[in-house]
């Protein structure tokens, strides 16, 4: 009977062994799970802020595109304004130019009539000089006709009286 109580005891004793045992496996495999689901918490974690950056690295790089085109938009505008202020001031040089050509040629027109004028007065003095020195010839000639006239006319009449006075001398001597 002792013997039998004391295999009974030792039964007992493994038994309880045997549950603690079994106790322990599934408190260390409680642990085991409980830290690998740690585990797989951060990695997930990890994964997220890895993601998270990767957007934010995209969203930075959008960004930086964004300005970049805004820049070379800007630039371009700025190229653009420069080209028509060019183009403004190419113009009115132009303008300009075609105003100082039509004004110095109105000047040389201006000139040219100027000198014709002067040309025709010139002309017109040098006709009425002309006219004035052939109409003093004419009465130089006029002149010169009547006093030879005159002279003709006063050489017969001198004539006339010497014959009379010859004649009265012949009669007055017979």
């Amino acid at each position: 009977l002792e013997l039998k109580q004391k295999k009974a005891i030792v039964e007992a004793q493994r038994r309880k062994q045997q549950q603690q045992q079994a106790a322990e496996a599934q408190r260390r495999k409680q642990q085991q799970e409980q830290q690998a689901a740690e585990e797989q918490r951060r990695k997930q974690q990890q994964e997220q802020q890895a993601a998270e950056a990767q957007k934010r690295k995209q969203q930075q790089e959008q960004q930086a595109a964004e300005a970049q085109r805004r820049k070379q938009q800007q630039e371009q505008q700025a190229a653009e304004a420069q080209r028509r202020k060019q183009q403004q001031e190419q113009e009115a040089a132009e303008a300009q130019k075609r105003i100082e050509q039509e004004a110095a040629e109105a000047q040389r027109r201006k000139q040219q009539q100027e000198q014709e004028a002067a040309e025709a007065q010139k002309r017109k003095q040098q006709q009425e000089q002309e006219a004035a020195e052939a109409q003093r010839r004419k009465e130089e000639k006029q002149k010169e006709q009547a006093r030879l006239k005159k002279q003709a006319a006063e050489k017969k009449k001198a004539e006339a009286a010497k014959a009379k006075q010859l004649n009265n001398k012949k009669t007055g001597g017979k």
